[in-house]
């Protein structure tokens, strides 16, 4: 067995109406085949964050490797050195990485890597949509956070002196970042091009990972509160702000990515001496 964080996917949408499918359990080994039991899919120990595209579920490692699972099998993309992959981005042809390292993209077929960006200051996030790439940084002191967005070899500053940055998110207008700002807690978007910030929701404390579909905004952490509170997974009302915000999930254990697409939530969870998997259900 092996300590690590377990990729789950449990049922988010059901006719409409927000659900956990099978009581939304994480289970640390493959169940029978039944309808909506757990599939393990990757066995692994190390993954630091995650990303699903379609079919296709990829991540990254804490030794800084970037790998793909995909209808075709599992494979390796690369890596971005013996740095920890802090966060990871997808369009149909890339897969973009930042660690401490700085900030690559990797080509989806070939594997090829390129350098997008070799200087970061403690990167947080990147999010990827046709209007570029959006990188956050908490950078090396009190109110020294900034979002940019990368077009090519333009690096365009959208917000500075952000105060404790956390995680980011784009949808086609908007950029989402989680700050704590001058209200406790704080997720607040600006528009893609640059702009005044509007706040979105404002009890988001320990929340590490921001997530936006077509409506929703969704929030997930193991801190929230700042205190040793189990992993929390929330679905907003709304992007524009909330309205009767819903806890999805709640799990005991140390949270390492969270995503969504129409029919599934995902989360990574590392529970102890269980074996890490890819579990969808």
């Amino acid at each position: 067995m092996n300590a690590g964080p377990i990729i789950a996917r449990t049922f988010l949408v059901v006719a409409g109406v927000v659900a956990l499918g099978c009581g939304g359990a994480i289970r640390s080994e493959p169940a029978p085949a039944a309808p909506c039991a757990d599939e393990d899919i990757v066995t692994t120990g190390d993954v630091s964050t995650f990303e699903i595209d379609g079919d296709a579920v990829l991540w990254g490692t804490v030794t800084g490797d970037v790998a793909v699972r995909a209808p075709r099998g599992t494979r390796a993309l690369g890596s971005i050195g013996s740095t920890r992959v802090v966060s990871l981005a997808v369009d149909a042809q890339t897969v973009f990485a930042v660690g401490d390292a700085g900030i690559f993209a990797f080509d989806r077929v070939q594997g090829a890597r390129t350098t997008i960006l070799a200087s970061v200051d403690h990167p947080v996030a990147i999010a990827k949509n046709a209007a570029g790439l959006f990188y956050l940084e908490s950078g090396s002191g009190f109110l020294r956070a900034r979002l940019v967005r990368i077009e090519g070899t333009e690096v365009t500053v959208l917000a500075s002196g952000i105060s404790g940055a956390s995680a980011l998110a784009v949808d086609p207008a908007w950029v989402y970042v989680m700050t704590a700002g001058t209200r406790p807690c704080e997720l607040v978007r600006l528009p893609v091009g640059g702009g005044a910030p509007s706040f979105v929701w404002t009890e988001a404390c320990g929340g590490d990972r921001i997530v936006v579909d077509e409506t929703n905004a969704y929030v997930a952490g193991d801190r929230f509160n700042y205190g040793p509170v189990p992993f929390v997974a929330v679905r907003l009302g709304s992007k524009a702000g909330t309205s009767n915000p819903l806890e999805l999930r709640e799990d005991v254990g140390t949270f390492a990515g969270f995503a969504v697409d129409p029919s599934f939530a995902y989360v990574a969870l590392s529970l102890g001496a269980t074996k890490s998997s890819l579990v969808r259900k």
